[in-house]
């Protein structure tokens, strides 16, 4: 369980902090000065701030309502329905995405734009072409209902109403 711990720990520092980091100054290394519009700013901050929040939650459900860690060869023993898992199937790529968006806004450079969003357009295809498939081989029949039942990314508004 410690190690399952550390690995996440590791991936959430690579994920949420080394990499926008990494591609910010690699950006301004390309372009020194990009435009700046300070009207964005706020909105790229609530974008980042939810995002955060929604990943986070999932990782603490991969933890402990999954009993594995969000690092796929380390993934959940049990299927996670609940928690942000019973808005949507995925949604850390959710959340990242919109974290990213957030640091995107925020960096506001049309290359960190770009790689910003080729690393969320991976993580979108690694979920629907592998994720899926690994998720259907281990949990079988009760996660053809859950994909029958559960938005991919983009959560159904009429399910927080319930």
């Amino acid at each position: 369980m410690i190690f399952k711990i550390i690995i996440t720990i590791v991936g959430i520092i690579f994920w949420i902090i080394l990499l926008p980091i990494t591609i910010a100054l690699f950006s301004f290394k390309i372009i020194p000065t990009p435009f700046h519009t300070t009207e964005l700013a706020g909105i790229g901050v609530a974008a980042g701030i939810i995002g955060l929040l929604i990943s986070l939650w999932a990782v603490i459900s991969h933890i402990a309502i999954g009993k594995g860690s969000p690092v796929p060869l380390l993934g959940p023993q049990k299927l996670i329905i609940t928690g942000p898992y019973r808005f949507c199937r995925n949604p850390m790529t959710l959340g990242l995405t919109l974290y990213y968006t957030g640091a995107g806004t925020i960096i506001n450079h049309g290359v960190a734009a770009v790689l910003l969003s080729a690393i969320v357009i991976s993580h979108i295809l690694y979920d629907a072409f592998f994720e899926e498939k690994e998720l259907l081989r281990k949990f079988g029949n009760d996660y053809i209902h859950y994909k029958q039942t559960t938005p991919f990314i983009l959560p159904n508004i009429s399910l927080f109403k319930k």
